[in-house]
């Protein structure tokens, strides 16, 4: 009879531990998952703020790239009316030499012929 008590307790004593290690185990397994769980969801939410962040650059981007793409046109615009003054400056300019052309020419016959009436008188 004590032999089979020793053994019952010896075994008793045996399946103790093990529950203990198990119930030990279980309480490490749920520790480190509630860890995860939480690291998991910090990583989550980081995510999410630096998309939410990344948006709303993006968005501040195209509104500034429109905004510059309508000053270039506008730019571009008024480079166009400059080139078109130039042109016609230039147009204005060559009219221009060609008249002092012309009276330089008519200056220079006026002097000859005066000078050839004073040298005939």
């Amino acid at each position: 009879l004590e032999t089979k008590q020793e053994v019952a307790m010896v075994a008793e004593a045996a399946l103790r531990r093990d529950v203990q290690r198990l119930q030990d185990e279980v309480k490490s397994v749920s520790e480190e998952r509630a860890r995860l769980k939480t690291f998991f969801e910090g990583q989550q939410r980081s995510m999410q703020q630096r998309m939410e962040s990344a948006e709303l650059r993006l968005n501040t981007l195209t509104v500034e790239y429109e905004h510059k793409k309508k000053e270039w046109a506008a730019k571009e615009a008024e480079l166009t009316e400059a080139r078109i003054r130039v042109a016609s400056m230039g147009e204005e300019l060559e009219r221009t030499r060609q008249q002092v052309k012309e009276t330089e020419t008519r200056v220079h016959d006026a002097l000859a012929l005066a000078r050839e009436r004073r040298t005939a008188a």
